[in-house]
């Protein structure tokens, strides 16, 4: 295949080895996960049907039985492997010779120690690796992973092919036992042009590994993430001119080398720094190509005294602080001009400082914040916001959104709050029932019918104590039940508590679709009892009520599905009920068939 006809098929930038005599195709079965990554790898590229057709064209109707993924190219079917995981990749070496090659000049390098050790020794807990008990056979297996990696390696390299991915975990129990071979890789990798380089070793903070000075010259390097380490400032200015994204996970880094990374990766796109330490300053100043940011800071880290970032190409910000003790004092973004995408989670501030912040990003489309547990009043006037989520912020009382172009709200584990709203968008809000009371119920039917497309309503019912009783309404203004696309319910209730939930689920909306989640051992006397109060036709239970109850707008259900089933054929309900005994614990969908009242 010449470079003309890859070119046309727009993946020329992706060949990475040199068309070679290899062996002729082999006759027989390939590993059924090889056959379904072709299928991904075709839909990957729905329109290039230059390529989909050459595809097809090679592989015919495979009516004779011959193994036809082996005719492809070599750069298409790394592109097929690239697909697959690291251990089925290993396996295609058994096909046959060609596929031996394919294997071996496969150029995504990966190596996971948590795959190849055995689970008595994998279980995240470092400390049991000092204990000698197991530190000796640890080191053995550890040995023998490492023989594996430099074999592996070394019949790569004697192709003398370039590499497009290198990736290493591993979890050393004395990292000074394997330096000298970590600063190997490295530097080989680094010399055979790696453009992805993921290095993760797994170890406690007083035996962190001291990166090699060769990682601030590897030029050719596009994507670099790094983890377990302990950075030192390098020796001369960097040179990374093609690095576009950055990740630091579980690193120790300070000031010096940030500004560094900053100012001499001219290209850098994409910076992330998750748990990690020595920084207590965190200044980001024109970075002209960086669009995204992410950081994230965990418990028993230092603290943050500040981020201040003026980056004026920057579109999203992901920051998350686990606890307040670590959040930084000062939050300073006003830099950020084009920011269209804002995520907070865990940070502590005022409603006016809420306020103040978002007001510096005139052109926001998605906000996202989590666990910002000092909020009561949010108060958004936008017209460019198209995506908002509130979820965990617990204090919450107040909403006032003027955000006419608004097309989605999720609102998730959060107060009932007072609600104010110009757009008109699908909703998806889950909440937990707790100890609730008549002014609650009313609350969160108030809050409902705000909007006329709720497409997901999540309860969640775990208090034991749902008490209600439709008398205690007659008094109030009436307030048809709102429309809900699907209602999922999760509950543990108590038989004595099932009517009371059921009653006032469905005094607050009337779903479409109901999906139950029932655990416990009383999952199966819930079922029963739903699927039989369902079916009750006996409607005379509040005739001399103002105000009717659920049954008398029930015009009719059927399971439509359940995880037992895959299709949308109803379920037979005696067969459900006489076999719940012996079917494990599952969700079950119930769809409705309602007719809404009218009040005058």
């Amino acid at each position: 295949m010449n470079l003309c006809f890859q070119q046309e098929i727009g993946l020329a930038d992706d060949v990475l080895v040199d068309e070679l005599d290899v062996p002729a195709p082999a006759r027989g079965t390939l590993l059924p996960d090889v056959c379904s990554s072709l299928l991904v790898f075709v839909e990957a590229y729905p329109t290039n049907t230059t390529l989909t057709k050459y595809i097809f064209k090679v592989m015919g109707d495979n009516t004779d039985g011959l193994d036809r993924i082996s005719s492809l190219p070599p750069f298409i079917v790394h592109h097929i492997m690239s697909y697959l995981s690291a251990k089925d990749v290993a396996k295609t070496s058994i096909l046959s010779k060609r596929w031996s090659y394919f294997r071996a000049s496969f150029p995504i390098l990966d190596f996971d120690q948590s795959d190849y050790l055995g689970t008595e020794f994998w279980d995240g807990d470092l400390d049991i690796l000092d204990l000698e008990i197991y530190a000796e056979s640890y080191y053995e297996q550890t040995m023998k992973f490492v023989e594996f990696v430099n074999v592996t390696l070394h019949r790569f390299y004697e192709l003398k092919l370039r590499m497009r991915k290198f990736r290493i975990f591993i979890s050393p129990n004395q990292v000074k036992d394997l330096s000298d071979i970590l600063d190997r890789w490295i530097l080989e990798a680094v010399e055979h042009r790696v453009e992805d380089l993921n290095v993760d070793v797994l170890t406690k903070k007083d035996r962190l590994y001291s990166l090699p000075q060769t990682i601030f010259y590897a030029k050719s390097v596009t994507t670099l993430k790094l983890g377990g380490f302990k950075l030192e400032q390098p020796f001369d200015s960097m040179r990374l001119p093609f690095l576009k994204s950055l990740t630091l996970h579980y690193v120790h880094i300070n000031e010096q080398i940030l500004q560094k990374f900053m100012s001499e990766c001219p290209l850098l796109e994409e910076l992330s720094l998750f748990s990690c330490w020595g920084i207590k300053y965190i200044c980001i100043s024109k970075p002209l190509k960086l669009k995204t940011i992410r950081i994230v800071k965990t418990l028993g880290e230092d603290h943050l005294e500040s981020i201040k970032i003026v980056a004026p190409n920057l579109q999203k910000i992901s920051l998350g602080f686990e606890d307040r003790q670590i959040e930084p004092h000062v939050l300073e973004l006003s830099g950020c001009l084009q920011l269209i995408d804002l995520e907070i989670v865990g940070k502590t501030f005022s409603d006016q400082e809420f306020h103040d912040l978002i007001s510096n990003f005139p052109l926001l489309e998605n906000l996202t914040l989590r666990y910002c547990c000092s909020l009561e009043k949010i108060m958004i006037s936008s017209n460019r916001l198209k995506e908002l989520c509130i979820d965990s912020c617990v204090n919450l009382k107040a909403i006032d959104l003027v955000t006419p172009n608004l097309l989605s709200f999720t609102y998730v584990s959060n107060p009932v709050p007072t609600f104010s709203i110009t757009a008109s968008c699908p909703w998806r809000v889950a909440f937990n029932y707790g100890a609730a009371d008549v002014s609650w119920y009313i609350n969160i039917k108030e809050f409902l019918s705000a909007s006329n497309q709720i497409d997901e309503l999540t309860i969640l019912d775990s208090s034991m104590r749902t008490t209600f009783n439709l008398e205690d309404f007659q008094n109030i203004p009436p307030l048809p039940p709102c429309g809900v696309e699907c209602l999922s319910l999760y509950t543990d209730a108590l038989p004595s508590k099932y009517a009371a939930l059921l009653d006032s689920i469905f005094w607050i909306c009337f779903p479409k679709f109901l999906s139950i989640t029932s655990g416990g051992e009383n999952r199966n006397k819930f079922i029963k009892w739903l699927c039989m109060e369902l079916m009750n036709e006996y409607v005379y239970c509040c005739n001399s009520l103002r105000m009717k109850c659920w049954r008398h707008y029930l015009k009719g259900f059927v399971i439509s599905s359940s995880e037992m089933k895959e299709d949308n054929e109803p379920v037979d309900i005696d067969n459900l009920l006489d076999n719940l005994s012996t079917r494990p614990s599952e969700t079950l969908r119930f769809r409705l068939e309602w007719s809404f009242p009218t009040y005058d």
